[in-house]
């Protein structure tokens, strides 16, 4: 048990080195979506207190803004939000959502992979005993964190709904554009039923692919092999 621990660690530090760059990469493609996609933007005026004293959308088809420039004389602050195009929605999702999904696996695959190779051998020299749900033990060890946020949040749900949702979202940044459909921007009295179920299956992701990267790699399939072979020849 002490093997499957150390390793369980190894996935969860990989899972929070795939947070931090997803956390960096959405940051990028949102700049970056910002200046390909941006049709206008909505403006926030606010006053020396912090006030909002109005607010007013842009687009760039109306041609030059001469409100935000009469705001700023008077001394109000504006900031502005981008208005993204449809397909530029479409992009972001589609892009983040496979880069995350690919990002995850790359980091947890290999190495999970590689013990469930060697276990095979040393099952059948016989110095351990066969464990065929091993990846599956140690992706759900390695994954307590989450497992243990998600239940939270279910009770959260029922003790106190108005809480924002936004924490379980940073929390779980692999799946940031998922959640994003499936819980809204209020707060977790407005999430469904059917998006804490997306939330649960979410959830089990890191063990999935532990569990199949192991009996791959007990059973010694290579994936690349399968795709790049058919019947020992190269297609």
């Amino acid at each position: 048990m002490k093997n499957e621990i150390k390793l369980s660690l190894s996935v969860f530090l990989n899972v929070v080195v795939v947070s931090i760059m997803c956390m960096i990469l959405i940051a990028s493609v949102a700049m970056l979506n910002g200046a390909l996609f941006k049709t206008g933007y909505t403006a926030y005026v606010t006053d020396n207190n912090g006030k909002t004293v109005e607010t007013y959308v842009h687009y760039i088809d109306d041609g030059e803004d001469i409100k935000i420039e009469q705001f700023k004389k008077e001394g109000f602050t504006v900031s502005t939000v981008n208005i993204i195009s449809k397909t530029g929605k479409i992009v972001e999702y589609v892009f983040l959502t496979f880069v995350s999904f690919l990002m995850l696996i790359m980091f947890i695959y290999n190495k999970i992979y590689i013990v469930g190779n060697k276990d095979f051998n040393l099952v059948k020299c016989g110095h351990i005993p066969e464990k065929k749900y091993k990846g599956l033990i140690v992706g759900t060890i390695g994954n307590s964190i989450c497992i243990l946020i998600f239940l939270v949040t279910v009770v959260l749900r029922f003790v106190k709904p108005d809480t924002p949702v936004g924490f379980y979202k940073i929390l779980n940044m692999p799946y940031f554009n998922l959640l994003n459909s499936a819980m809204g921007k209020g707060s977790l009295k407005d999430v469904s039923f059917a998006g804490f179920l997306v939330m649960f299956l979410l959830v089990l992701v890191v063990p999935v692919i532990t569990h199949i990267s192991y009996t791959l790699g007990y059973k010694d399939i290579k994936i690349t092999d399968k795709l790049t072979y058919k019947k020992g020849e190269i297609k």
